[in-house]
């Protein structure tokens, strides 16, 4: 049965290479768009530079929220400004709303996306997507995922899609004088993209083909390379490859004081559409803050629900031409994390 599912999703991935790939500028950052973290994350599948997951981390890959301990409600918003776009639409948008709830048997996720971005120079239209994802880690050191998605798009055109991803996470430890390393793969976008959206391609001429690219492999490590008092630096590099014609390569860094304040920065390059002459995107960069939040109107004589915490992050990039992202989110973890081993008795001793 095993050799039969590893059969049929390598044909399917060779089936993949087979379709055109013309996607719109900016068609393979679809789900990056709806709140900070993503922007600023370098798309990592590894976690991030110092490993700060929101619900709307699977969609980089879905085992990222397998060792999430407490229940997660985040919301994040994106404006997208243009004032020079030669269409005279100068306003577009992009939001998230991203639950995660841990159960015995593992970790549950719900995440909807909406993007609406009219611009010549990043023409996605208007679109939702619907994600539902599970976690679980195997192991001590290995995680796996994944999650399934809808979606449908309107305005300049009408269409739909659907799809499932897979993911895994190796927590690997030190690694030389690399701290927390970890290694992340996923396959994305395995069912049907968008098809039939009449949008314009990368190319500025044709019209656009699938979006973003089915049977997307992306793979990346991440890790701290400094760790001395209060104050940590994190990486991460990832290599996407959107339907096995195209090559994204992203990186991020990320520094933080106390677990309390992040500044983070994201930059990534697009092979296709550096050949098209599309220029290069400048990084991304965000702050973030975190507050410890008195909850013990909820704990109900559970001391574990007696504290919670809010990461209030922003961001902003800009993308492609002159369209700017001011992104902003709140994400709040219920509870606090159980760093207590259980204690074993043996014998009544």
């Amino acid at each position: 049965m095993q050799k039969t599912l590893l059969s049929a999703l390598a044909l399917f991935v060779m089936a993949s290479s087979l379709f055109a790939y013309n996607p719109p500028t900016g068609g393979e950052e679809l789900y990056r768009l709806s709140e900070p973290e993503l922007l600023v994350g370098g798309r990592s599948a590894a976690g991030g530079s110092l490993f700060y997951v929101t619900p709307a981390s699977i969609v980089n890959n879905p085992a990222l929220t397998a060792l999430e301990q407490r229940t997660m409600l985040d919301v994040g918003y994106t404006a997208l400004i243009d004032s020079d776009d030669d269409s005279g639409d100068s306003y577009g948008n992009a939001f998230q709303l991203g639950l995660t709830v841990p159960s015995k048997w593992g970790v549950l996720t719900g995440l909807v996306e909406g993007v609406m971005s009219p611009f010549y120079d990043m023409h996605l239209g208007h679109s939702f997507d619907f994600r539902a994802g599970f976690a679980k880690d195997v192991t001590d050191v290995l995680s796996v995922g994944t999650s399934a998605d809808v979606g449908i798009f309107y305005g300049d055109g009408t269409d739909w899609t659907a799809g499932i991803d897979v993911g895994a996470l190796w927590s690997c430890g030190q690694v030389g004088f690399v701290k927390d390393f970890r290694i992340g793969a996923s396959l994305l976008n395995l069912g049907k993209p968008f098809t039939n959206a009449e949008l314009v391609a990368m190319d500025g001429e044709s019209e656009a083909e699938s979006f973003p690219g089915l049977a997307t492999l992306k793979a990346g490590v991440a890790g701290v390379l400094l760790s001395k008092g209060k104050t940590k630096l994190g990486f991460s590099s990832d290599l996407s490859f959107p339907t096995f014609q195209n090559v994204v390569f992203d990186a991020g860094m990320q520094i933080s004081y106390n677990d309390i304040i992040r500044l983070s920065t994201s930059w990534e390059a697009n092979l296709r559409e550096i050949l098209e002459d599309n220029k290069i995107n400048l990084p991304a960069v965000g702050l973030s803050f975190k507050f410890v939040l008195n909850s013990s109107k909820l704990a109900q004589g559970n001391a574990d629900w007696g504290q919670s915490e809010m990461l209030v992050s922003s961001a902003w990039q800009q993308l492609y031409g002159n369209v700017q992202a001011v992104s902003g989110s709140a994400l709040l973890k219920l509870g606090m994390s159980d760093t207590t081993p259980p204690e074993i008795t043996l014998w009544n001793e």
